[in-house]
């Protein structure tokens, strides 16, 4: 991940269980909070330290919190990925 990249995060929220989750994006980078427990689960795309896409993934949800952009849902989805 370079330092002057932009990232965004999008929700996807599903009536089916298992369906919900958040992506954080960015250029060439890929990221997912599968439970959307604001914790990162996996990195689908790109190379990247996961501390660190945990770091961008957490500021971006208290930026987004902060302007009152953040809404919470709460889903019953659990999934535990171990590779």
């Amino acid at each position: 991940m370079k330092g002057d990249q932009k990232f965004r995060i999008r929700s996807v929220n599903c009536e089916i269980e298992g369906d919900c989750y958040n992506e954080l994006i960015g250029e060439a980078f890929l990221a997912v909070d599968y439970n959307q427990d604001r914790i990162i689960d996996r990195i689908l795309m790109g190379e990247a330290d996961l501390h660190l896409a945990q770091s961008i993934y957490e500021h971006g949800l208290t930026m987004l919190a902060q302007e009152n952009r953040l809404e919470v849902h709460t889903a019953r989805v659990t999934r535990f990925i171990l590779t």
